[in-house]
């Protein structure tokens, strides 16, 4: 399968909330920037519905810049297995 997304965990400053996810959807070159995994999920979905398409993991590559602290890993990394553990409980009922 080919990536179709890029999803790209940026800086933008030192605090642990100093950051956001920049989602590219690479057939048209569309941006998103999320600042929670609340928003990149909302806007992952709206990019899938509006293009008519169903994303397996592998098609959406994750890069991590350089400059992100392990802080502003362990947020995002800690709302993601939240939203995981969501969507698990969902599944599992």
């Amino acid at each position: 399968m080919n990536v179709i997304f890029e999803s790209t965990i940026r800086s933008s400053g030192e605090k642990p909330n100093d950051w956001y996810i920049e989602l590219k959807y690479l057939d048209n070159n569309t941006i998103k920037n999320s600042t929670s995994i609340t928003e990149y999920e909302k806007d992952l979905n709206e990019i899938c519905t509006k293009e008519g398409i169903l994303i397996e993991a592998n098609e959406n590559k994750w890069i991590q810049d350089s400059n992100i602290t392990s802080e502003q890993y362990a947020q995002i990394n800690s709302q993601m297995r939240k939203v995981q553990g969501e969507l698990n409980n969902v599944t599992d009922d």
